[in-house]
Parts: structure tokens; sequence; C-alpha cells
């Protein structure tokens, strides 16, 4: 019995020691892609592309820095890898006036299988009018291979992802948010966001999140006190039609 009872008490010994011996371990080559085209929790959506617009900003943003997350297959070096990466000529951004790399040689950290891109983007003047365009391409190097390219995310129509491109859209283009509710806001228009913004102390984003019916409401009534006030004071506030700034019907 004792006997029988040493072997089960060697059981999980016995089987951490197989379960070790059979683990595999990666002896492939080193890639590199970006992160957000992989999915590594169910809760992950895979892209290539991303976007950020000025418009929901105010005028004081000039510029702001975006990350750009960065992945690599393999063992982690004990030592900073530097990457290639290049910007095709049919990205429609300017180096040094839409946007520029805010760190020098891109490289991973020793130790690390993961970084990012730093990106200072640049609000223009032609972004009201235009969405520019950057591309940023990971290319083999003595570092990293690029074997992981795309992927078929759509079988009907054979369209691709890209593991080792991504696009960034850039814009100040302003179109009405989300959550703006015309009872409340009235007609949608850029110089009414950024007045809402500057008297009610909120982010223009915010008109992007979920909005309350009680927000709004909130919103909408101080706004149209303050236009009224105003117009009282002899300082009617104007659209750029020339026309006087309203709020909603519902909070008149």
């Amino acid at each position: 019995m004792k006997t029988l009872f040493k072997l089960f008490a060697l059981m999980p010994a016995i089987l951490l020691m197989a379960c070790e011996k059979d683990l595999p371990t990666y002896n492939g080559t080193n890639n590199i892609y970006f992160r957000n085209a992989v999915q590594i929790s169910s809760s992950d959506v895979r892209t290539d592309s991303s976007f950020f617009s000025f418009a929901l900003y105010t005028a004081a943003l000039q510029d702001t820095v975006l990350k750009i997350p960065i992945m690599t297959m393999g063992m982690p070096s004990s030592q900073d890898r530097t990457y290639k990466l290049t910007i095709p000529d049919s990205s429609t951004a300017i180096a040094g006036v839409d946007y520029e790399l805010v760190s020098g040689a891109p490289a991973i950290r020793g130790g690390y299988t993961t970084d990012s891109v730093f990106i200072r983007v640049k609000r223009t003047a032609e972004m009201r009018d235009t969405t520019k365009l950057l591309i940023l391409q990971l290319e083999q190097n003595e570092h990293f291979n690029v074997d992981m390219k795309d992927f078929v995310y759509n079988t009907l129509t054979g369209q691709k992802m890209s593991y080792i491109r991504h696009r960034l859209y850039l814009s100040d283009i302003l179109r009405q948010p989300r959550y703006w509710i015309p009872s409340h806001f009235g007609v949608f228009s850029r110089e009414k966001l950024y007045l809402m913004v500057d008297i009610l102390g909120i982010a223009a984003n915010r008109f992007d999140g979920t909005v309350s019916v009680g927000d709004a409401n909130y919103y909408g009534r101080k706004m149209q006190r303050y236009l009224n006030q105003q117009k009282l004071e002899g300082n009617t506030v104007y659209e750029a039609n020339g026309t006087p700034m309203a709020m909603g019907s519902s909070v008149q």
C-alpha cells in the first residue's frame, strides 16, 4: 500500500516532466507585423487601418502623437533590434507637413517582443477638405522577416487584410456627430459645436459617445439661455451663414 501511495504521490511530477519534455518551442524565423491585424482575444477587432480626425477637437489642438502597436514572432533578444519601416509613394500625407516620426530608427527594445510606432500628426488647412493617407510598410531586414503578409477575411470576395501594411487616414473634416440630437441641439454646425464645447466645458468628441436624453436636455437649455443672454446684451451669436444661432425646438 505504501508503494502504491508513493506512486500516486509521484504522478504529478512524472506528468509534469512528460509535459515539459513534449512542449513545443518556437524555433522558426523572427517575423514582425502590426498588432491590430491579429486577434489575440475574443474582444479584438482585426484591422489594417485606423482613422484620426482633428474635427472633434478645438482649434487649440494643432498636433498630436498617435501610437501604432507592432509585435514580433519569435524569442525576445537581449539587444535592441531595429526594424525597417518605409512610407510607400502611394501615401498622400507629406512628411514634415502632415506628419513626422517621433523617434529615430525604429527598434524593438531588448527583452521585448512588442513595441509601437509613434507618429506626430499635424493639423493643416488642407485637411478640412481632404483626407490624407499615410501608409506604413514593414519590410525585411537583418533582424526580422515579413513572412506573415496578409490573410483572406472575406472568402466570398477574396478581400485581404495586411499584417505588414497599415493605413492611417487623417482629416479635419467635420461631420455631424453620432449623438447630435436635433430636437435639443438644433441644426448642426462647426461653430455651434465649438461654442458648446467652450460654454459647457465638455470635449467635442463627447457627442460621438453616448448622450442621454437628460444630458441633451441640460446641454440644450443651458446653451439657449446663453444665446438669449448674449442677444439681450447686444452680442447676438451668428452662424457662419449669418443667421442667429439657436438650439432645438425642445429647449426653446
